[in-house]
């Protein structure tokens, strides 16, 4: 699910140059619920993933939440600009 609020996000902001100024706030909300969820999904598999017990599932979960999180970071960084 992390990974669709991404995109999302990332759909959102290639749609930002063209879209309609009519529908800013629109656009804007759409990006704080992308960031809310994508937030909500690094939470999420923070809290479960310490009771994976498999090395190897849990391992590919550590690595999809560092890239979610890289993701997170950057977009806190380019809505801080």
């Amino acid at each position: 699910n992390g990974e669709w609020c991404a995109e999302v996000g990332e759909l959102l902001d290639r749609l930002a140059p063209s879209h309609n100024t009519n529908a800013t706030s629109d656009l804007d909300v759409g990006r704080r619920l992308a960031a809310a969820g994508l937030a909500g999904c690094i939470d999420n598999v923070e809290i479960n993933l310490g009771s994976i017990k498999d090395d190897k599932v849990r391992g590919g979960f550590e690595r999809r939440l560092e890239a979610l999180r890289s993701i997170d970071r950057q977009s806190e960084e380019e809505s801080d600009v």
